[in-house]
């Protein structure tokens, strides 16, 4: 799969004035919930949920953070 199908350029940040994980996972709410129609406060939970099953940062710095949403 293509990445560039799901993320459109939009939806991509580079933060790094971010200090704390849930603060990072607040920025990437507010982002998402001006592209999809969901609140904030779901997709935060949704992110916050998935996130303590397991980290999702691939290394130096990087992190693919994401949620099942229905």
């Amino acid at each position: 799969m293509d990445l560039s199908s799901l993320l459109k350029p939009s939806g991509v940040r580079v933060l790094t004035d971010v200090s704390s994980k849930k603060r990072l996972l607040q920025s990437i709410a507010d982002l998402a919930e001006d592209l999809i129609a969901l609140r904030s406060s779901t997709i935060f939970d949704a992110l916050q949920e998935r996130e303590s099953l397991g980290p999702t940062g691939v290394g130096h710095g990087v992190a693919l953070p994401h949620a099942r949403l229905s």
